[in-house]
């Protein structure tokens, strides 16, 4: 996913959304927590760097999803 990496820029912010679960969630980048609105579904994430991320979110329920991005 070409977030500015790709140029030498500096990284754009990357929207990620939740579809389902039960707020609050917890937002995590690499398992280090991300700053975000707990009871929203969505967020603005800006990587630190180009490469491969796992981005991952729990629910209030302990329910988790993950998905890893390459970032360039």
């Amino acid at each position: 996913m070409d977030v500015g990496f790709a140029d030498g820029g500096t990284a754009r912010a990357l929207r990620v959304k939740v579809r389902s679960g039960k707020p609050p969630f917890l937002w995590f980048a690499n398992g280090a927590p991300v700053s975000a609105p707990a009871f929203r579904r969505a967020t603005a994430w800006t990587p630190d760097g180009p490469g491969f991320t796992r981005l991952s979110v729990i629910d209030s329920a302990g329910h988790s999803a993950s998905i890893t991005v390459q970032l360039r």
